[in-house]
């Protein structure tokens, strides 16, 4: 009877990893999702500790609205009836008020999150802050305090120096529907489709006013979470990251980089392959050091 409690949870460990492996053989068959070269830029190194031997890459990501001091913004343009179609809500567009029924909805709802590497959002992205830049300049020029000034050429330097590290993936698109995100954005080297939870919900109106009465309020959208959003890094791999990687110096830390530590000669330290497969779930195919 003894032996029987002992050997059930030896089964079950057997049965977890025989499922694992299954899905790790599903995940890989046939040609992959999605192939990138990726820097620490897109992946920065987790923290290894003497309790967990585990070895990760947290993938890092945004959206195009960018800020100094708030890496991540995670609102998405208002929605329109298309999307609101593909999820099955059944809620208009703009409200009147708080009283409507669907002001309260707050629940998150599984969807695919499409994100980019560079393209587009990268130069809008670029853009922004180019014209953050001058807006800076132009504060500098008007400013009389010695404080104020310094803090703005800090500022300044911070902006020039943040697109040598800043991640270039950007969630552009999500849907319930993997393969018609795949089919709208087929470029498998430059688009990425990762599980994550959305979340929808009203935002007042400010400037445009639903009647005289009030403002309104316009449906809209946020990502709560992308599911899938760090990569396990094989054994085979460890010795890269413990002897070379790490014996260099960085302001990346294990989910971006340290404004202040960037100079104008920062970079990232490594790159990465990466295969996201048929369950889009990613793996390491190569790494080496950055060129």
């Amino acid at each position: 009877m003894r032996d029987k409690k002992i050997g059930i949870p030896i089964l079950l460990v057997v049965l977890t990893n025989v499922f694992v492996l299954i899905g790790v053989s599903s995940n890989r068959s046939g040609p992959p999702d999605a192939h990138l070269v990726l820097t620490e830029r897109e992946l920065s190194l987790s923290k290894i500790d003497d309790e967990n031997s585990g070895m990760f890459l947290n993938i890092n990501w945004d959206l195009p609205v960018f800020n100094l001091y708030n890496a991540r913004h995670t609102e998405t343009e208002y929605l329109d009836q298309e999307k609101l179609d593909e999820f099955g809500w059944d809620c208009p567009l703009e409200i009147r008020d708080t009283h409507h029924p669907c002001y309260h909805y707050r629940s998150s709802v599984k969807a695919y999150i499409v994100l980019e590497f560079g393209g587009e959002p990268w130069e809008k992205w670029l853009e922004s802050q180019k014209k953050e830049l001058e807006s800076k300049q132009r504060a500098l020029e008007k400013a009389e305090n010695k404080n104020s000034r310094r803090t703005l050429e800090e500022d300044m330097e911070r902006i020039r120096n943040i697109p040598t590290v800043k991640s270039r993936l950007f969630a552009v698109d999500f849907s319930p529907d993997p393969l018609k995100l795949r089919a709208r954005y087929p470029d498998p080297s430059r688009f990425i489709i990762l599980p994550g939870l959305i979340r929808m919900y009203y935002n007042l109106l400010k400037k445009e006013p639903v009647n005289k009465d009030n403002r309104g309020y316009r449906l809209r959208a946020s990502i709560n979470d992308i599911l899938i959003n760090k990569i396990y890094v094989p054994d085979e791999f460890h010795e890269f990251f413990e002897t070379q990687v790490k014996a260099m110096p960085s302001p990346f830390t294990s989910y971006g980089f340290v404004l202040h530590k960037i100079t104008p000669d920062t970079r990232p330290r490594f790159q990465a392959t990466v295969n996201f497969g048929k369950r889009y779930e990613p793996w390491i195919e190569s790494v080496a050091l950055f060129q």
